[in-house]
């Protein structure tokens, strides 16, 4: 084998003799490490978050290599594309100018709310859920659950978090122009607890892009992973998403820690 591979016979005895590289077995201890936090944060984590994990549990490591070990065993974030931009179908009455695309960031919690609602596909029908996110620190502040879609709905989202956060006078509301939230029921709400109201311009999604990515990341992690039988069941999901979304995350936005950490680093 050695004259069949031009190799001289003394170099192979060498080789042989020499004590084997220990980077294989570091490798295989760091491998574990990044299945035990990728599988331990739903899977959500591609090798930029994994890494900042490591690195905060004193994992001596690069991000190079936490790329390399990931992609050579086919390790990777649960994220696909969901959403394509279209103009809304409806042609509804804006209510309110885009104020949060003209102010500056928020510089402190409950200054600026972006909210929205989405469909939930279930067995038993059609579930909507509906979220207000502080564009601060990346926190959701109310949510809520509903069979049916209207401003009841949207309403106890925006109750759960005046009662939890008691922000204070002229905190920017931004919403899309959609009818639960247009609703004079909904606007009253607004005003009575001297919130400001936003919207999106019509057919301009991107204007509220932070509750869209929001709804990305959750529907991509949680939700078109299973088929769900019951309402009860995605429910639970979401709650359960929600406590990890806001307690153990991290947000690159907020440089990779989670909005509890962020803002007890800010306080």
């Amino acid at each position: 084998m050695c004259d069949r591979f031009g190799v001289s016979r003394s170099g192979f005895y060498n080789w042989e003799k020499r004590p084997k590289s220990k980077k294989p077995d570091r490798d295989k201890d760091l491998l574990r490490a990044i299945r035990r936090i990728h599988k331990g944060k739903r899977k959500s984590y591609g090798s930029p978050r994994v890494y900042k994990e490591l690195r905060k549990q004193g994992v001596e490591c690069s991000r190079k290599r936490v790329a390399r070990i990931m992609r050579e065993n086919g390790i990777k974030a649960s994220v696909v594309g969901l959403y394509s931009i279209r103009p809304k179908k409806h042609d509804i009455y804006q209510q309110a100018d885009n104020i949060l695309g003209v102010v500056d960031k928020p510089k402190r919690p409950n200054q600026q709310w972006v909210a929205d609602f989405t469909y939930l596909k279930t067995n038993q029908g059609w579930y909507y859920f509906s979220m207000i996110l502080d564009r601060y620190s990346r926190k959701l502040v109310g949510w809520s659950f509903s069979k049916d879609r209207n401003t009841k709905f949207t309403k106890a989202s925006l109750k759960m978090a005046i009662e939890n956060e008691k922000p204070e006078k002229g905190l920017i509301f931004h919403t899309d122009q959609g009818s639960e939230y247009v609703a004079h029921k909904f606007q009253n709400t607004l005003k009575a607890a001297s919130l400001v109201s936003s919207m999106s311009r019509k057919g301009k999604c991107l204007d509220n892009a932070m509750a869209e990515s929001f709804f990305h990341t959750m529907k991509t992690e949680v939700i078109h992973h299973k088929k769900y039988k019951t309402m009860k069941s995605v429910k639970r999901d979401i709650l359960s998403f929600i406590d990890f979304y806001n307690n153990d995350r991290l947000h690159s936005s907020l440089g990779y820690v989670s909005p509890r950490e962020f803002l007890k680093q800010a306080a």
